[in-house]
Parts: C-alpha cells; sequence; structure tokens
C-alpha cells in the first residue's frame, strides 16, 4: 500500500541570482514499511525535497504538484493542519544536530518541549516518557539533564532521533543523518535508524552510498534537481541503468574510486537537453536536445535516459 505519494512536485525557490529549480517533477511514492532512499552529489536538490514532505520550505519557495497524505495534498493545507500532521505522522531527522538543537536548554527541556506541545499530562509522566525514549535510542537517562555541548556528534544524532520517533510517527524522513561521523559511530546509528524504522516507513536522504544500500528497500537517484533513475537497491547497485548512476557507483572505493569527470550544474542555469549529458561518456547528439522522461521499465525501476 503507498503511504506517501508525490506527483510532479516542482519547488523553485525566488534568489537574487535568479530561479533556482530545486526540484523538477518529481514523481515517487513510499509504501507501508518501506524504506526508500534518495541519493546524488550535495547540491542536487535532496533536502529541498525531504522539506517539502513536512512542510518546511524556506519562505522564498514555490512549490506546486502534489504530495498526497491520507488522501490529503499537503501542499494545499494551511499551516494549522501541518502543524498536527508533522511529529505525529510525518517527522525528519535533520542533518547537523548541533545546529538543530538550542544550546542553552538541556536535552531533556527539548524532549520535554515535544510532548508538552501535544500532551495534556502531568510533568511527572513526561519525565517517565523521555527516560523511556531516550533508552530507546541507547542514551543513558542519567544525561538527559545535560546540554548539547556535553554530547559527542553520534550521541547528539542519537537525540535528534529521539525527537523524531516521539509519536512514532508512521513516515520519518532522515536527512543526512551519518554525515560527519566516523566509521565505527555511523554504523551505530544504521543499526539503530534500522531498528526504529522496523514498523514505519522512511526516506532516506544521503549522499553516502553505502548507507542507503545498507538500510533502504528502493533507491531513487537525483542529479540536478530531477530523479534519474528509481530502482530495487540490490538491482540498482548491480545493474545501474542510468550513466549518472553508474558514475556514482564507479567512485565508491570498492569499485576503484572513478569520479565523475566535471562538475553538476547550478541549479540556475541548467543545460536543454539531458541534465546530466556534458558530463556523461556515452552520450549521442540527441541528449543535448531533448530531455528525457521518467519512464516505468517495469519491477519497480524507473529510468530517465534516451
Amino acid at each position: 500500500m503507498v503511504l506517501l505519494d508525490i506527483h510532479q512536485l516542482c519547488v523553485r525557490l525566488v534568489t537574487r541570482a535568479g530561479m533556482v529549480e530545486a526540484n523538477s517533477n518529481i514523481n515517487l511514492h513510499i509504501r507501508q514499511d518501506e524504506r526508500v532512499g534518495l541519493i546524488g552529489e550535495t547540491g542536487c536538490g535532496k533536502s529541498i525535497l525531504g522539506h517539502a514532505l513536512v512542510g518546511l520550505l524556506p519562505e522564498n519557495a514555490v512549490a506546486t504538484g502534489k504530495i498526497i497524505y491520507n488522501g490529503r495534498n499537503l501542499l494545499t493545507q494551511p499551516e494549522a493542519v501541518l502543524q498536527k500532521i508533522r511529529g505525529r505522522d510525518i517527522a525528519m531527522i535533520f542533518q547537523d544536530p548541533r545546529s538543530s538543537l538550542n544550546p542553552v536548554l538541556t536535552v531533556y527541556q527539548q524532549l520535554m518541549e515535544i510532548y508538552r506541545y501535544r500532551l495534556s499530562v502531568p510533568r511527572k509522566q513526561i519525565r517517565a516518557k523521555t527516560v523511556r525514549l531516550l533508552e530507546q535510542v541507547g542514551i543513558d537517562a542519567q544525561r538527559m539533564d545535560d546540554y548539547p555541548h556535553q554530547f559527542s556528534g553520534g550521541m547528539l544524532q542519537r537525540v535528534m532521533i529521539a525527537m523524531a520517533i516521539a509519536f512514532q510517527p508512521p513516515v520519518l524522513v532522515a536527512d543526512e543523518i551519518t554525515k560527519g561521523l566516523d566509521r565505527p559511530v555511523k554504523w551505530k546509528i544504521v543499526d539503530l535508524i534500522r531498528e526504529v524504522t522496523a514498523d514505519s516507513s522512511m526516506l532516506l536522504i544521503t549522499h553516502d552510498l553505502t548507507v542507503a544500500r545498507a538500510l533502504c528497500d528502493r533507491i531513487a537517484v537525483m542529479y540536478a534537481g530531477e530523479i534519474v533513475e528509481i530502482n530495487r537497491t540490490e538491482s540498482l547497485f548491480n545493474t545501474p541503468a542510468h550513466p549518472y548512476t553508474r558514475g556514482l557507483i564507479s567512485a565508491l572505493p570498492a569499485s576503484g574510486l572513478h569520479p565523475i569527470a566535471g562538475q553538476a550544474p547550478g541549479l540556475t542555469g541548467l543545460p536543454h537537453g539531458c541534465r546530466f549529458h556534458p558530463r556523461c561518456a556515452v552520450r549521442e547528439r540527441i541528449c543535448s536536445r531533448r530531455h528525457p522522461q521518467l519512464r516505468p521499465l517495469g519491477n519497480d525501476h524507473y529510468l530517465r535516459c534516451s
């Protein structure tokens, strides 16, 4: 069953440098109890998509299309409705917990606010809920009165995960949850995410292909604001079809660290035709003139390539 359905989503940012095409005609769905990865180079529009799902786009954003959840288009809902959905139905784990947490409030105070805002229960019950929540993510409850600066990066990420799962939302949006963590800590966070999403769905936004492969059932590949390939995880890694997907996998250490030539285009000056063609090793003449559509190939496989 499809839990979240993104249809023809376009997000444009009005800036002094011009109109930024952050997301272009995004079509993607997330099924119940499914983890979907969204991978691509920095600046391709992944995080903007995640923010669109929870209704936290910047003021200079213009969004069109549909994000359907429980029969409602989230893009047309008033803020009062989104506030009820955010956290309970769709929650986000933000990247860089050091900048997401309030440095002058203890971890308990910040977790308590989540419950106090939504539950009319005595403070004693809220404290008990907070203790159980911290224990669920592997943090000793004795540390809940500590401040963010007293925690390591990995422990702060656990705090962010605790905030996101406080009400056991059906959908989690996880944005670069392992960014900046060393290898042992990264894989502990991966194990924790696997555990807390066992009965929920997730969109994992990451540039780390190894993390996406370890966690996700399907993966969508984004380039220059649009999705160029979607496939089941092992099929995507074993038989990548889009030249960009092949380039990403070839750049992995296990594949010999072969980088993709050139640089991704800025989202204010996108190339005509296929957006990847200036960097593509197998491009043809038509690639600079015709913009390919994302077409279904069967078995959960979609491809944008001529």
